[in-house]
């Protein structure tokens, strides 16, 4: 995918969606070869920053669905908001990189610069919400920032079997035993 708004989206639903919301996102996973899994949603009104005009522009009609979603496969993330007026409109489709900086100018109203240089303006519909979210951007940032290791654990000895004598067993070493000299 070039990530262009034209592919479907494949993922779950840990978060709550009314039935339209839930019947629509479902609709477009039919054809879908992606593994996406979306990892947090809010409502909010998305806005972009004209360096034009100096202003913030609506992006679409009232609120938008934005929901970050997480490959798994390629261990990427990315912003997605549709219109809930028009699900057809995408009003987010941005990558969120290690590099990105997410800041919250005011409780319910947040803003991030893209990698492609676009500021998006999101104005969540309540301060949970907006808390909520930018929680998981911050996770997000943190997890691409400090990815975890991937070394392999060599497999644990299996525990000694019961002693062969009827002795009664030796106490641990309080110290590890040293290696043998080469």
């Amino acid at each position: 995918c070039c990530c262009c708004c034209c592919c479907s989206f494949s993922f779950s639903f840990p978060f709550s969606l009314r039935q339209e919301e839930r019947s629509f996102f479902q609709s477009i996973e039919k054809n879908n070869n992606m593994s996406e899994v979306g990892v947090a949603n809010a409502s909010c009104k998305v806005l972009v920053y004209s360096s034009r005009s100096g202003k913030w522009e609506p992006q679409g009609s009232g609120e938008s669905h934005v929901i970050l979603y997480h490959n798994k496969d390629a261990n990427t993330f990315r912003i997605v908001g549709r219109n809930k007026a028009d699900k057809s409109l995408v009003v987010i489709n941005s990558n969120v990189t290690k590099k990105i900086v997410y800041s919250k100018p005011q409780d319910m109203f947040h803003q991030f610069r893209d990698p492609r240089g676009t500021v998006y303006g999101m104005r969540f519909n309540s301060v949970d919400n907006a808390n909520t979210f930018a929680q998981h951007i911050q996770d997000t940032i943190s997890l691409l920032t400090n990815p975890p290791s991937r070394q392999k654990v060599p497999p644990s000895q299996p525990p000694p079997g019961p002693p062969k004598t009827s002795a009664p067993a030796k106490p641990p070493p309080t110290t590890p035993p040293t290696a043998p000299p080469t």
